[in-house]
């Protein structure tokens, strides 16, 4: 459940340096992208998850670095393929 956790902060994170500049991040801005891919990744499963990254986007599994969307999506469409599992969060607070 950890790996989850830490693999979920740190899409959210790099997600969120992929949007390009923005004029107004505040705390409920971040809170509310990050309830927008937890609800891609809920209805699109492993497209909704990695629609969320930058093409040059990376990530942090066990396994090492991925890096660019095709990576990401070779991973994590057959990881989250399985219907009788289901990734869901619900974030409450947000430091910047």
């Amino acid at each position: 459940m950890y790996r989850h956790t830490r693999q979920v902060a740190f899409a959210v994170v790099l997600s969120l340096l992929g949007c390009g500049p923005t004029t107004s991040l505040t705390k409920e801005s971040l809170l509310e992208a990050d309830r927008a891919f937890a609800q891609a990744t809920q209805e699109r499963r492993g497209e909704g998850w990695t629609s969320f990254f930058a093409e040059s986007g990376a990530m942090f599994p066990e396994t090492g670095v991925l890096r660019g969307r095709d990576e990401i999506r070779a991973l994590m469409v057959p990881a989250l393929a399985d219907t009788n599992r289901l990734l869901t969060w619900e974030p409450t607070d947000v430091d910047m």
